[in-house]
């Protein structure tokens, strides 16, 4: 008997338990992975070696914080509130202008809205993961002891939805856009506190007229420390 269920992402339009996933945009996928995380991996040594002058801002920071899912859907899912960790890298392309990366990840349960043929207990749990990679342009306030900044730039998403008890997984990667604003208090020389707002968009498209697209926005906002590495490199 077949048993049908609501997936909240239409990687490969899952509805039923026999339906096969499709393998076609694998090598995009694997690309695009590749390209971001090269972008990510290589910034901090790229911006280490440039730091050594020590006339250009260039700080590391780790973050936590909730965020909250636009779409409904994903929401009755896997509920309204997201608690994501990030890092994020800023270098300094003059006094008021940083080029930023930030990698952040996320991972969430949920149960599986089944229409018809009860499973066993726990059979319902879902898992959702998500890898993000953002890179951008941030424009700085200062004043003082704090700075504002504003910027944004191109954003990536790799999701990953598996239901385990059915066998079922559906995963993929989206491009999209990031705006981040946040503020910095200098608790230090090299050190301060950091808060941050990011509104991130990507977009997936149904598989067939049937379904609805999926949004992968969301709203966050965040609290973490900032270190400033050129000042703790030129002491």
């Amino acid at each position: 008997m077949r048993k049908r269920f609501r997936s909240t992402l239409p990687g490969c339009l899952i509805h039923n338990l026999g339906c096969k996933r499709s393998y076609a945009h694998l090598p995009r996928r694997i690309a695009a992975g590749v390209i971001a995380a090269g972008i990510v991996m290589a910034m901090p040594s790229i911006l280490w070696a440039q730091s050594k002058s020590g006339s250009r801002r260039f700080t590391a920071s780790v973050s936590a914080g909730i965020a909250r899912p636009s779409d409904r859907a994903f929401r009755e899912l896997y509920g309204s509130i997201q608690c994501p960790v990030s890092i994020q890298a800023d270098y300094g392309l003059s006094r008021n202008v940083l080029i930023f990366g930030e990698y952040g990840y996320v991972s969430r349960s949920g149960k599986a809205q089944i229409t018809e043929a009860a499973f066993a207990p726990g059979g319902d749990v879902l898992r959702f993961r998500a890898h993000t990679a953002n890179v951008g342009l941030l424009y700085v306030f200062p004043l003082r002891k704090l700075a504002f900044l504003a910027g944004g730039g191109a954003g990536f998403r790799f999701y990953r939805e598996r239901w385990a008890a059915a066998g079922v997984t559906t995963s993929g990667n989206k491009a999209g856009f990031a705006i981040q604003g946040g503020v910095e208090y200098e608790l230090a020389r090299s050190l301060a506190l950091v808060g941050r707002v990011e509104y991130s968009r990507m977009e997936i498209k149904a598989a067939s007229t049937s379904e609805n697209d999926v949004s992968l926005a969301r709203l966050e906002a965040s609290i973490g420390i900032s270190f400033r590495l050129n000042r703790l490199l030129h002491k």
